[in-house]
């Protein structure tokens, strides 16, 4: 399995070991380099991921890496990395599938937080047509897996 984890973390030498054994693949994001410094590195990520999915290694991705201090129980907007690499192994011939968690945080800290893993679920080409639809329906589906997670921790 592979971790995609945003660059910053592979600073501090001892962060940079733990990812490394998850096999973790930096994400160079916009909003910390600026589009277009990242518009190159991002796409090597993309790559890199494909292969790596075609060479039959599991890709975790953290779609909502950063906490959600605006309103937690809706997931935020996804970029379309994830769609591209879905694309991208449906059009090597590779199956794909999405297996979304979805994790609310109680008011209560004693209990922990509430966790849903929903089915997994096999993309198909039809899926993604474009990796913009491939990213519709993995939000729509982690969105899923957030409300009943949100639901137990909120009752």
């Amino acid at each position: 399995m592979r971790v995609l984890a945003k660059d910053p973390l592979f600073v501090d030498p001892e962060q940079r070991r733990k990812i490394d054994l998850l096999g973790g693949i930096p994400v160079f994001r916009p909003k910390d380099h600026g589009v277009r410094e990242t518009m190159v590195p991002g796409r090597r990520m993309i790559d890199i991921c494909v292969e790596r999915m075609v060479d039959g290694d599991w890709i975790a991705v953290f779609a909502e890496g950063t906490c959600n201090l605006t309103d937690p129980a809706h997931v935020q907007p996804l970029g379309s990395g994830m769609g591209h690499i879905v694309k991208g192994v449906i059009g090597a011939g590779r199956r794909v599938a999405l297996l979304s968690i979805g994790i609310a945080y109680r008011e209560n800290t004693d209990r922990g937080p509430a966790v849903m893993i929903n089915r997994p679920i096999e993309l198909t080409a039809d899926d993604a047509k474009t990796p913009a639809a491939a990213t519709r329906l993995a939000a729509a589906d982690l969105q899923r897996a957030v409300d009943v997670a949100w639901d137990r921790a909120h009752p």
